[in-house]
């Protein structure tokens, strides 16, 4: 009988035996065969990474369809940022190649509503302008997205009134890892890499306003707890990325990245969001998550789908910027 010791792989590998003693990880299947398939094996591996790095670093030569293969940019050459790209397929950061075509975004619906569930929920929720309930009350509506469909019905202070609440209730903690994985939030698959601002924001873009295509392949962790980017319970709030970046005095400029509500229509400053992050909310300029002063860049972004936990592709809805 032969005798096999396995070595440890990434859960969810995929593993061939070489000559029946070595188990080593094929990879993934391509989003959009035959790209990043450069050997043509049927799998996006670490052999096909070495490949397209020896071929940089000019110690090998590829073919002309591989090098169609390794074209997973659609820049019809092969670069360097093509390496990145199926290197980070592979060890599930990255969840489809540009070449593949833009993704399809999901359609934000929200359900019909008439004055009397507008009547309904004032009955019910609130009380002189503001949410007099607790989150068991006011929850049901928010996940059946009735809240997000009248939410230009309210007034101002009713709607900061339940981004009050809302924000005290939910994701009220600091994620500190991110991973790929299987879609339909099937399994988690990619190391757990450190979570940062970014992927604190996008996790509360996908709850509070709408899931965008490639949140159901990215996953996050708190603590020992590990969730799917995607949830079924989204709000469908307005909720966007709001990105910046200060300079005040002669201190190095500061990145950083929150989540931010719309409570006001026609919004001409950063004050007609909610902004909150971790365990802030309502955060305004210049509390310690956004110590802007004279120079600052605040961009407001709408994410449009998710090539990876860390990866968005984004419009810029709103820019309230003095530099």
């Amino acid at each position: 009988m032969t005798s096999i010791n396995f070595v440890s792989q990434p859960i969810g590998a995929n593993v061939k035996l070489i000559g029946s003693t070595t188990p080593t990880p094929v990879g993934r299947v391509s989003p959009c065969p035959p790209k990043g398939d450069i050997l043509g094996d049927g799998y996006v591996g670490q052999d096909d990474v070495d490949a397209l790095r020896e071929y940089l670093t000019g110690t090998r030569t590829l073919t002309q369809e591989q090098m169609d293969r390794a074209d997973v940019t659609g820049r019809g050459k092969v670069y360097s940022v093509d390496l990145m790209y199926i290197e980070a397929y592979f060890k599930y950061i990255f969840s489809t190649f540009g070449s593949c075509g833009t993704p399809p975004t999901f359609p934000e619906i929200l359900p019909s509503v008439t004055s009397s569930d507008l009547s309904q929920f004032r009955s019910e929720c609130i009380q002189n302008g503001e949410i007099s309930v607790g989150w068991s009350t006011l929850r049901p509506w928010m996940i059946s997205r009735k809240v997000g469909a009248l939410w230009w019905d309210l007034t101002i202070t009713e709607r900061k009134s339940i981004c009050d609440i809302a924000v005290s209730n939910v994701l009220k903690y600091t994620i500190d890892g991110a991973a790929g994985g299987d879609p339909n939030c099937k399994e988690r698959k990619g190391i757990w890499e450190q979570a940062v601002c970014r992927h604190n924001a996008t996790v509360r873009c996908m709850t509070f306003g709408f899931p965008v295509w490639g949140s159901d392949y990215c996953y996050y962790r708190y603590l020992t707890t590990a969730e799917c980017y995607y949830t079924k319970d989204y709000f469908g709030l307005p909720t966007y990325r709001l990105e910046m970046v200060c300079k005040y005095l002669n201190k190095p400029a500061v990145g950083h990245a929150m989540a931010a509500i719309k409570i006001e229509k026609n919004p001409t400053s950063v004050k007609g969001f909610y902004v909150f992050q971790y365990k802030d909310q309502d955060i305004q300029i210049g509390d310690w998550q956004m110590p802007c002063y004279d120079n600052y860049i605040l961009e407001i972004k709408k994410i449009i789908w998710l090539l990876g936990p860390d990866s968005t592709q984004s419009n810029t809805i709103y820019n309230f910027s003095t530099v």
